[in-house]
Formats: structure tokens, C-alpha cells, sequence
């Protein structure tokens, strides 16, 4: 038996009807599935971490960690990897990257060959993490932290800022 074949007439305009409307079906499966957002879920806690820059406390061994790539800045493309817990008070957080460096604390005081000189805003600087909740920002479930981020174009010492651009924000 030969494959049935669409016709001219109303086999035609069915068989096209079909195909339009199981191409519309493969267009909404995959494609307008809604993405996933990994999320960091923090696990209660009774006893808090002991906060000594550790991986290794009892509280963070129970939590499920996220793995987040950071790409671009001073250190390259990374993964951080995340963990939070909380008590009925506090939450707390780990944050763990990859770090050639070490550098753990600000370095204002410079060595110059002959003496020590205070550079209190220059490096090297201390390694650093942000984490910033959106309280009352304009725009921020829109744009993001980029929404605080400001060049340093408007400064004298051409260095970037990140703050809030009105009075009453809170991030």
C-alpha cells in the first residue's frame, strides 16, 4: 500500500491545516518552554557555620551547593560555587572561586625599595564578593545589579561607583 499523499481539494487544505499545526506544537514545545533559573535554596540550620572562610563545617556538608559562571573582570572566566543556610535570626552564606592569588586582605601599604609607602586606594586589593537584594530600586527586577553600576566617566578619580540613584532606594 503506497503512503496516502495530500490531494488537491479539501485533503489538501486538511493535510496543510495538519502540518501548520503540528509545526505550531514543535515551535511551543522546546522553544517556549519556560527557562529554569537555578536558584540558591538555603537549608535551616540549628547550629550556624563557624565563619572561618572554610568549606568543611557540619552546616554546609547537609546543603546543596550552585555552581554560578562568572565570565569577563580581573580574574577571567570562573565557576563560583554557592551554599547558604540560615537560623532564625541570620543567614549565611559561602561563596568558593577558583583564586591564584590568595590575596585575603587590603594592601594599602606598598614597599617601594626603600621605604613603605600608604596607597589606601590603590592595589592589590583584597578579594571581593557582592551580593545585592533589590529592596525599592527602580528598575532593578528589569535591569538588574547593572542598574546600580555606574562608569567611572562621572567622577574625578575615574573610578566606577555602585549605588543607588535616588533617595529612598535600598538595594
Amino acid at each position: 500500500m503506497e503512503q496516502a499523499q495530500c490531494k488537491r481539494g479539501w485533503s489538501g487544505i486538511w493535510c496543510a491545516a495538519g502540518l501548520i499545526i503540528s509545526l505550531m506544537f514543535l515551535a511551543v514545545g522546546p522553544l517556549g518552554a519556560a527557562q529554569v533559573t537555578p536558584s540558591l535554596t538555603a537549608v535551616k540550620v540549628k547550629v550556624p557555620p563557624t565563619l572561618d572562610g572554610r568549606d568543611d563545617d557540619p552546616a554546609w556538608k547537609r546543603v546543596k551547593a550552585l555552581e554560578v559562571p562568572i565570565a569577563g573582570g580581573t580574574i577571567g572566566n570562573i565557576k563560583v560555587t554557592l551554599k547558604a543556610v540560615y537560623t532564625v535570626q541570620e543567614i549565611y552564606l559561602l561563596a568558593k572561586w577558583p583564586d591564584k592569588t590568595m590575596t585575603i586582605e587590603h594592601a594599602p601599604w606598598i614597599f617601594t625599595g626603600s621605604a613603605w609607602e600608604y596607597h589606601a586606594e590603590e592595589g592589590p586589593f583584597e578579594d571581593r564578593f557582592a551580593i545585592q537584594w533589590n529592596i525599592s530600586v527602580a528598575n532593578f527586577p528589569q535591569v538588574g545589579c547593572m542598574i546600580l553600576c555606574h562608569a567611572g566617566g562621572a567622577y574625578p578619580d575615574k573610578k566606577p561607583r555602585m549605588h543607588t540613584n535616588a533617595p529612598g532606594e535600598f538595594a
